[in-house]
Formats: structure tokens, C-alpha cells, sequence
């Protein structure tokens, strides 16, 4: 139905007009689509890929060198366990060899022996539960290390579990070797004319000391029972048995401080080196640390940077789509503002005129089209009945033809809307559409007034 109550013949020239222009605009729309947008996305998906194997590999890198630390301090724990076994074999070696008779005619090598016999530095089982505990940390990082994307960073409680191992071992490490160079230096300083197979063995001294040390002990404990038991004996007697055990007892208190004061003298030059040695490896590790650090901050702040070049790219995808959406949609709009049909349909309100609705009595000096803005204000195009009535009245009220307004067509629909037929009415809905939809688009072309 046309807006003057005439129906449109199949194939007749507005079905073959509207059809031309439909087409028209799919044929818009389709130039719009460019591979612009597609390369666009391409190069920005090759980007993000680029940046991701980039971070994957400095992870990788990052986490090979906390696998290789851990693989250094296991070896190192391999190496003091070696060098304990071995300091052990020594000992036990020196009770019957020669170089062990040669210790035992030095009373302060002697002494010094029995001090490394008696105090072992460290024990097998220390070794063997941070052995264990270095095993572990290192298979999970080999494991890591397997797989395709590797997304572990070691932790701060783990990396300094690993270093006070380290040091654990280094510290003991180098105690086992001054130890051992301690045994080749009081062997060299021997005396090379000693008959050695007129001496006896480290271990028979050995047992010879234990066993006067415990008769020393022995002959204390029974010399006070005897004193209490024989009070007869005369003072000369008491004074020289007492005399004898405070010798005795002095003697092996002199060879007790001068071995005393040997190994004091010799932990104090051995604390010198290790305080200089630990000041070099705590310098060594906070420089590792920082450059560790430093590289982890740097992988965090690429991450950050790739994520904001990301997202500032979705925000200009997303504006050059809402442009290109935009542009599309008006040209569409444009094409429909342009069909003849739409344009019969609005004929009241797009024919210059001196009518105006809104201006007390409609009169208006200017011939122009219906003004856009004085219909939506005065409610015409509100989708409601009262919005219809008011739309209604402009299109068809016969005060226009008396004189103010004779040359806008008029609909020639009743001026009620209760009066309308039931496709009048569906005509008068669709006016009203295409004046909400088109309106800003009739304005701009100069359909419609301002």
C-alpha cells in the first residue's frame, strides 16, 4: 500500500526499484570489507607469537641457570663426600702405617690426631639428606626444562635452600682439605733418621695414652680411697704420692694446653681464609642474585608492555570496526532514505511547505520540508497511540489547505485514528519507523528540515 492508499503490482516499477536498491547497498557493503582488517589481525597475531617464544625462551634461559647452580652444588656435595671418605681412610690408614708411627713422636701431631679422630667435621648422613634434597629440586627442574612452554620460576625459599647447601659444603669442603694438608705437612716435618721398625704403631700409642689417661684417672680415684684408708703412713709418704699424681697431672695438662694452643692457633689463620673466602662468595652471589633479579624484572616488564600493545590494539580494532560498522550502517540508511518507496511514504513531511508543527497556527514564513526536531517535540514520534494520533494530524489535517499550506500532499486516511483500517494503520506505524530510523539521514540530505 502506497502512502495514497494505492497497492504495488507484482513486478512493477517500485518492486524493481526497491530491488535495485537492496542490491545497491549489499554491493556497498561488500566493497567495504578490504583485507586491510585481515592483515591487520595477521600481522598482530605474528606479533604476539613473536613476543611469547621470545619470553619463553628468557624463561627457559632463567630457569637452565638455577638447573645449572643446582647440578654445581650437587657435584660439590659429591665432591666433600669424596674428600670426607677419603680424610677418614687417611686416619684409619695412619694407626698402622709408618707415616702414623712418625705422628706419634710428635706429642702436638699426636694430640692434634686425636682431636681430628675424636671430632669429625661432618658426618656421612649430613651429606646424604642435602644430597637428597638437591636431587629432587634438580629433577623437577629437568623436568621443566622437558617441556614445550616452560612457566616455572624458582622461588626465593628455594634458591636459598640451594645456596646455604652451597656454602654448607664449601665451608666443610675446605675444612676436610686443611685437614688433610695438615696430615701431609706433620708427616713431611718428621724426622727422616727415625728407625721405623723399631717404633710402634699410631694405634698402639694411641691405646697406650687411653689406657694412662685411665689409670691416671685410676690412681687419682684410688690414691684419695688409700689416703683415707691409710692414715698411718707417714706425711713424707703423702707428700711424695701427692707430688707424683699433681707431676703427673701437671705434665699432661702442659701437653694439653700446647696442643691447645697449636690448634687454636691453627682455626684462628683457617677462620682468616674462609672469613676472605665466604666475603668473596657472599660478593659473588649478590652480584648472581642482582643479575638474576635484574632479568627476572625485565622479563615481568616486557610482559607488561606486550599486554598494553595488545590491548591498545583490541581498543584500535575495536574503534576502526565501530568506524567501519558506522560508515556501513549510514550508507545502508542512506540507500533506504533514498528509495522511492520511503520517500512516497513521507511525502507529507519531506514536500516544502509553510506549515510547521509546533509554531502557533503552523504558519511559517519559510518554504522548507517538515522540521525533524519539531516532530519529535511535540511527541509525533513517540511509538505509542498518542504518538500515532499526533504524526496522523500533521499528514492529513485540512486546516493546511486553507490558505497556509496548498502544496504539501496530504495522506488520505481518515483524521482519527481510531478511524483507520487496519493496513492504514500498519502504513502509518511504518511512517513513523522510517522517520526515527532515517530521520538524521532525511535532515543531512535535505529531505527534511532541521
Amino acid at each position: 500500500m502506497s502512502a495514497f492508499g494505492c497497492k504495488l503490482r507484482p513486478g512493477g516499477p517500485g518492486i524493481i526499484m526497491l530491488l535495485a536498491a537492496m542490491l545497491g547497498a549489499g554491493v556497498v557493503r561488500a566493497q567495504n570489507v578490504t583485507p586491510s582488517g585481515v592483515e591487520d589481525e595477521a600481522r598482530r597475531a605474528e606479533r604476539e607469537r613473536r613476543q611469547k617464544e621470545e619470553q619463553d625462551q628468557r624463561t627457559r634461559r632463567l630457569v637452565q641457570q638455577f638447573a645449572d647452580q643446582v647440578q654445581s652444588t650437587c657435584d660439590l656435595l659429591d665432591r666433600l663426600e669424596t674428600r670426607t671418605k677419603e680424610l677418614t681412610g687417611r686416619l684409619e690408614g695412619l694407626e698402622t702405617s709408618d707415616d702414623g708411627k712418625k705422628i706419634a713422636q710428635n706429642e702436638a701431631a699426636f694430640m692434634a690426631y686425636l682431636r681430628l679422630m675424636e671430632t669429625p667435621i661432618v658426618m656421612p648422613q649430613q651429606i646424604s639428606t642435602r644430597r637428597k634434597s638437591t636431587d629432587s629440586i634438580l629433577s623437577n627442574l629437568k623436568t621443566e626444562l622437558k617441556r614445550d612452554n616452560v612457566g616455572f620460576l624458582p622461588d626465593e625459599t628455594m634458591q636459598s635452600e640451594v645456596k646455604e647447601s652451597e656454602f654448607w659444603a664449601k665451608e666443610r669442603l675446605g675444612l676436610i682439605l686443611e685437614q688433610i694438608n695438615w696430615i701431609d705437612a706433620a708427616i713431611a716435618k718428621a724426622p727422616k733418621d727415625l728407625d721405623l721398625s723399631a717404633l710402634k704403631t699410631l694405634k698402639d700409642v694411641r691405646n697406650e695414652y687411653d689406657a694412662q689417661r685411665m689409670l691416671l684417672w685410676g690412681k687419682a680415684r684410688a690414691s684419695g680411697e688409700e689416703k683415707a684408708r691409710t692414715e698411718s703412713k707417714t706425711m713424707i709418704e703423702e707428700t711424695a704420692h701427692e707430688a707424683e699424681l699433681k707431676r703427673a697431672a701437671a705434665e699432661a695438662e702442659r701437653l694439653l694446653k700446647e696442643t691447645k694452643a697449636q690448634l687454636d692457633s691453627m682455626r684462628v689463620e683457617f677462620e682468616a681464609r674462609m672469613k676472605e673466602r665466604e666475603a668473596e662468595e657472599q660478593r659473588r652471589a649478590a652480584d648472581a642474585e642482582k643479575r638474576y633479579q635484574d632479568e627476572i624484572a625485565s622479563v615481568r616488564r616486557e610482559l607488561e608492555l606486550a599486554k598494553a600493545e595488545r590491548d591498545k590494539a583490541d581498543v584500535e580494532a575495536q574503534i576502526k570496526r565501530d568506524k567501519i560498522t558506522a560508515e556501513a550502517r549510514k550508507k545502508e540508511l542512506t540507500q533506504k532514505a533514498e528509495d522511492p518507496q520511503v520517500l512516497a511514504l513521507l511525502a507529507p513531511f519531506t514536500t516544502k511547505g509553510y506549515w510547521q508543527p509546533g509554531v502557533a497556527r503552523g504558519q511559517s514564513v519559510d518554504l522548507a520540508p517538515v522540521s525533524f526536531s519539531k516532530l519529535r517535540s511535540i511527541g509525533a514520534l513517540a511509538p505509542n497511540a498518542d504518538g500515532l494520533q499526533k504524526l496522523l494530524t500533521c499528514a492529513t489535517n485540512e486546516y493546511h489547505k486553507k490558505g497556509h499550506d496548498q502544496v504539501r500532499p496530504r495522506w488520505s486516511y481518515p483524521p482519527r485514528l481510531r478511524d483507520l483500517k487496519p493496513e492504514q494503520l500498519e502504513e502509518l506505524k511504518k511512517a513513523q519507523g522510517y522517520l526515527n530510523e532515517l530521520g538524521d539521514i532525511l535532515v543531512e540530505q535535505g529531505q527534511l528540515s532541521r
